[in-house]
């Protein structure tokens, strides 16, 4: 198969540098795309998860995820940015999302970017 024909999927993970349950469903879902799907993931930081992917051969870019806080206004603006850049630049067919974070990122890519957005919620507590 032409590796250009298959369909690129971004996947977004909140956490790298640790390896739980969040993160190996994460692994989990990249390394299950069937042939068709190229997974790329973007990750916050290099560490365990970036490990584990690279032994997969997916494709990770690191683009910190800051806080959305109202006092961390600017810092979150700059990693909108150059979230919105490299979403540009890779031009998936679909998001991705592995956490809450990264959801509300992937909501503002969604928008700008017209990619259909796919959140992975994970509830820790009873209801």
């Amino acid at each position: 198969m032409n590796f250009d024909l298959k369909k690129k999927v971004i996947c977004i993970s909140d956490h790298a540098n640790f390896l739980g349950g969040g993160e190996h469903s994460f692994l989990y879902f990249c390394r299950s795309l069937n042939s068709n799907h190229q997974p790329i993931a973007i990750i916050p930081s290099n560490g365990g998860l970036s490990r584990a992917l690279s032994t997969y051969n997916i494709k990770t870019y690191c683009n910190y995820f800051s806080s959305l806080k109202p006092h961390l206004i600017f810092p979150a603006f700059r990693s909108g940015t150059n979230l919105i850049k490299l979403i540009g630049q890779i031009n998936p067919d679909i998001i991705y999302a592995n956490g809450t974070r990264s959801a509300l990122y992937s909501g503002i890519l969604k928008c700008i970017h017209k990619k259909p957005v796919i959140w992975h919620c994970r509830i820790q507590r009873k209801i």
